[in-house]
């Protein structure tokens, strides 16, 4: 079905910590063309299996634990800034977030768009495959940053078109910052970390001229940001679709997950990332090492056999030979060592 809409903690000090950005924590050295979240920046998700089995109830304190997390695709969320068109067919947006869909071998098999603004941060638009969502009344989250026990609830409505079938929505978000504690996972990219989470649930009604309701839509986003650099660690989708004149009556659920840019040896320097891009690349990565002297660099696949090595100082990677696909390049520096998720295209 389409996608139709877009840490261990101490004590209470990092609940009253408010989430700075509903993309996350900003940190420029994630990518060396971001600045104040505006420009082109972007980052890799991975899509975990038997995401229906991970529990995402409780508010206030709490531990979650999410094993088992196998990928078998990725993500790479892109922010950007909108262009005349978007401006025109989308008034108000500020920054659209790309969401570029790969398969397992690294195949780009979907896109979509969500177009937000800002103070406070607003959905004025969705695009996918064969759908557009234009929120003439657009969807409020909230005014960032946000403290523990926020909750806001904003009534929207707007314009769809789906395959060429013209039609109306309307319906209401509600944002909440219910919860925070520790998650915890068994993926050593991942691990253990402190979290706050956002929970936003979104239920848009279809109307189609002739047909009257054709189905509503209910989306429970769990967002969970840890202390890491641009955007949330964990994004948990369950989306309820109710859609009779379409033959469509299910839950979906997606788990998306990423590690921190880097895992430093030294636990004292984990704030001081190194970061490659562009990231999917077809053919050359650049580095950013942010001082560090390497030593050299190993490219090792989803199954763990190394691919490509070599000695030495490097400013970029050409990775062109390499098959399209996942892999994880391992970095050396007088820092410590590295491990950043890459896609091959």
């Amino acid at each position: 079905m389409k996608k139709l809409l877009l840490l261990l903690l101490p004590a209470l000090s990092f609940a009253q910590e408010p989430i700075p950005h509903y993309l996350g924590f900003y940190d420029a050295t994630i990518c060396s063309s971001f600045s104040d979240w505006d420009g082109s920046c972007s980052r890799t998700y991975l899509q975990a299996g038997n995401a229906a089995d991970y529990g995402h109830a409780g508010t206030g304190e709490q531990t979650w634990t999410f094993n088992g997390l196998q990928f078998f695709g990725g993500v790479v969320y892109s922010n950007s800034l909108p262009n005349e068109d978007d401006l025109n067919e989308f008034p108000g947006t500020t920054r659209i977030v790309t969401d570029s869909y790969y398969d397992f071998d690294g195949v780009l098999v979907d896109e979509s768009r969500s177009l937000l603004s800002d103070g406070p941060t607003t959905i004025r638009g969705l695009q996918g495959a064969g759908i557009s969502f234009n929120y003439t009344d657009p969807a409020e989250i909230g005014a960032f940053p946000i403290s523990y026990g926020f909750s806001n609830t904003d009534e929207f409505s707007g314009t769809f078109n789906f395959d060429g079938t013209p039609g109306t929505f309307s319906g209401d978000i509600v944002s909440t910052f219910d919860a925070y504690g520790t998650v915890v996972t068994d993926d050593a990219t991942v691990g253990t970390f402190e979290t706050s989470r956002l929970t936003i649930v979104e239920t848009i009604n279809l109307e189609i001229s002739g047909l009257g309701n054709v189905g509503t839509i209910v989306q429970t986003r769990y967002i969970y940001y840890g202390d890491l650099p641009a955007m949330p660690a964990i994004i948990a989708y369950e989306t309820f679709a109710d859609l009779p004149l379409l033959g469509i009556n299910e839950t979906s659920y997606e788990l998306h997950y990423t590690n921190p840019s880097v895992v430093l040896s030294n636990p004292q320097q984990q704030k001081q990332v190194v970061s490659v891009w562009p990231n999917p690349t077809s053919g050359q990565l650049n580095l950013n090492l942010e001082g560090r002297i390497m030593s050299g660099y190993a490219i090792a696949d989803i199954n763990g056999r190394t691919v490509a090595s070599a000695q030495g100082q490097y400013q970029t990677i050409d990775i062109s030979a390499l098959a399209k696909g996942f892999y994880v390049l391992n970095l050396s520096t007088d820092g410590g060592s590295s491990a950043i998720k890459i896609i091959k295209e």
